[in-house]
């Protein structure tokens, strides 16, 4: 029953401890594979989770559970949850990330720039890559694109931009920034349809669904390079929240896959 003890970690982690894991035990007996999304756990999480459990034999590859590994994982979880917690570890705060003008960028150390950090994140993104923003130019994309092609053609890793339908300018930039990522990969678009006052106004990007940057930067060329933008790296658990967000808002119909008329 070792090989369980990963994925009983996992469910731990979203479910919030290793008792509340063993009360969606009883949803997964139910429901199989379903149980995730009425549990709350969606999109890259989800994921993760039914690849484990297929790996361990707990879910068929049709979805639903072998009783006598789900046995073992209660097992795995009532044991895991007898055992004391250990004491907690100091919390690393991530340090902030900072775009300033140039004529003070002598101000701000290597480890501080904010451009640097967004191409890090996508230049190590293996799996998925989510990138929000209100506002593009030409200018933001050739920071953007040495990383992004990358990642789309030769770890061909799925980008999902987010967006917001603005004046016929930018939606030609934006159009041309699209057109030209697919060429290199699969490219999925998500369109702000909140309807106007609303602004999806978030700037972001998230690898992998473990880490990210959010801050206030647009990833424009003045963003990135001559504004003053604050921002910071996003934890995993950060990272989970934004992505698990985006996929309510989507299913709550403010994002749609098709832009706007």
């Amino acid at each position: 029953m070792r090989d369980l003890v990963p994925l009983a970690t996992a469910l731990a982690d979203l479910a919030g401890g290793y008792a509340a894991a063993l009360a969606w035990t009883d949803e997964l007996g139910q429901r199989g594979a379903a149980a995730f999304a009425s549990l709350g756990v969606r999109g890259d999480a989800a994921q993760m989770l039914r690849g484990k459990a297929t790996t361990v034999r707990l879910l068929r590859t049709d979805g639903t559970v072998d009783r006598v590994r789900l046995a073992q994982m209660v097992l795995v979880l009532d044991t895991l949850a007898a055992v004391p917690p250990a004491q907690p570890a100091a919390v690393r705060e991530n340090p902030l990330v900072f775009t300033v003008p140039r004529a003070a960028q002598q101000l701000v150390g290597v480890a501080q720039r904010l451009d640097l950090l967004v191409n890090d994140v996508v230049a190590r993104a293996n799996s998925t890559l989510h990138i929000g923003g209100p506002f593009w130019n030409a200018g933001g994309w050739e920071r953007l694109r040495p990383v992004v092609i990358p990642a789309l053609a030769t770890r061909h890793v799925p980008v999902t931009f987010y967006l917001h339908p603005h004046e016929s300018g930018h939606l030609q930039v934006v159009g041309e920034m699209l057109a030209e990522a697919r060429c290199h990969g699969v490219v999925h678009e998500r369109w702000w349809v909140g309807g106007s006052p609303s602004l999806m106004h978030a700037k972001f990007v998230v690898a992998d669904g473990s880490t990210g940057y959010f801050g206030s930067a647009n990833l424009t060329s003045l963003g990135l390079a001559e504004h003053l933008e604050v921002g910071v790296a996003l934890t995993a658990a950060q990272a989970q929240s934004l992505l698990s967000l985006l996929v309510a808002l989507e299913e709550e119909r403010l994002f749609s896959a098709e832009q706007p008329a």
